[in-house]
């Protein structure tokens, strides 16, 4: 996983466009209209908590209007801060899709359901409480994800990544033209299913690719204190991919074996450096099993397998024969590391290829990024010259 790194003036200025889209009248308008409707849930509590719901349902409209601000445009802490409010002052609000939610609501539903299983329209219908559809025409994600003044698209295509930041392994491009209209999907790091109201939140919404987003996460339940958010923090050099030769000790490596990406010859996992803190390996491995990166990975053998050939191909003499030879050829040290490794392996520019944190960290491990990454290398090969 890899940290969004657009740069902070940026993505204020995206985050300001949506909120201003957004705006307090626009989204007072929604919450008056669809107050209405919410209410009609009201008479499915029992007539003794009727009048108490009522007020509740108030009170709890009246707290997104106060939020609404740090609801469209807060940052991760501050939606989380949201999210425990209201878990914990009105968690017995039906706000949740119907599979999500208990209750006579719930109840309700499946009656009507039950008393004619041949009218399959009318069993959608009452599949969620008037609180949660509500929720979703005032926090309208589908509108959202089409053609307008501010949609889907703008935000995809500001944010100009390339990258799923998930995995790492899928391109995410996004473009749009008179002739092609295409853009990454958008993944609810808190799911909309449970948390409607942030399903038009800035930093809830994160491009991915198709797998992390619709098949690999879902709708599992995702937080700031269970798994790293792409805005906040990727693995960076605390969990780094990890080569671990099979037999291989104290012998000579089968470098034909390692070509062919013998099974038998190496395995790939993750270790977590020492001195890690351990909320972030904890979060981390949650990232890891959920987005099943161990198991993803290891149809990347023979690229792994290219990376160590290079280790040993590329040797001092190879390099300093590099500059020697094309003096003018290479302005910066990133230039040269991307040609031999064929990717960008600095930290700020893992969002630009695919596999970039697999080679940066396999490199460093085979200390060819000794030879790749690091500054003072290349003064000393200067000096040479």
């Amino acid at each position: 996983m890899i940290r969004i790194g657009i740069e902070q003036a940026k993505l204020d200025q995206l985050v300001s466009r949506h909120k201003a889209y957004f705006s307090k009248n626009l989204m007072n308008k929604r919450l008056e209209v669809h107050f209405k409707t919410a209410e009609l849930d009201i008479p499915t509590f029992p007539s003794t908590k009727q009048d108490y719901m009522s007020k509740k349902y108030i009170r709890f409209f009246s707290y997104l209007r106060l939020k609404m601000d740090d609801i469209l445009a807060g940052e991760p802490k501050k939606l989380q801060d949201i999210i425990d409010h209201i878990e914990t002052n009105y968690r017995d609000l039906p706000f949740r899709s119907f599979s999500e939610i208990d209750g006579n609501v719930k109840k309700k539903a499946e009656k009507e359901k039950q008393a004619d299983e041949n009218k399959e329209d009318e069993g959608k219908e009452t599949k969620q409480s008037n609180l949660f559809r509500s929720l979703t025409k005032i926090f309208n994600y589908t509108t959202f994800t089409k053609s307008g003044v501010w949609c889907a698209y703008d935000l995809a295509l500001g944010l100009r990544l390339s990258i799923c930041p998930y995995c790492n392994r899928q391109y995410i491009h996004s473009h749009q033209d008179e002739t092609l209209k295409i853009r990454a999907t958008l993944d609810h790091f808190y799911d909309k299913g449970t948390y409607p109201f942030l399903a038009l939140s800035f930093y809830n919404l994160i491009p991915s690719c198709y797998f992390c987003n619709s098949i690999l996460k879902h709708k599992k339940a995702f937080s700031i204190n269970t798994h790293l958010h792409p805005y906040l923090h990727g693995f960076e050099d605390d969990i780094q991919f990890y080569v671990k030769f099979r037999g291989q000790q104290g012998a000579k490596l089968d470098y034909t074996s390692i070509l062919r990406a013998d099974p038998e010859t190496f395995s790939l996992g993750f270790r977590f450096r020492k001195g890690s803190d351990l909320t972030i390996k904890k979060k981390a491995g949650h990232n890891i099993h959920d987005f099943k990166l161990k198991e993803l990975y290891k149809v990347h053998k023979d690229y792994i397998s290219e990376i160590i050939h290079k280790s040993v191909v590329y040797n001092d003499d190879f390099i300093q024969g590099l500059f020697r030879s094309h003096p003018r050829l290479f302005t910066s040290e990133e230039e040269i590391s991307r040609m031999v490794l064929g990717n960008y392996i600095q930290p700020q520019s893992q969002d630009r290829r695919v596999l970039s944190k697999l080679t940066r960290d396999v490199a460093i491990q085979l200390g060819l990024a000794q030879k790749l990454v690091f500054p003072n290398y290349y003064k000393v090969l200067r000096r040479r010259k």
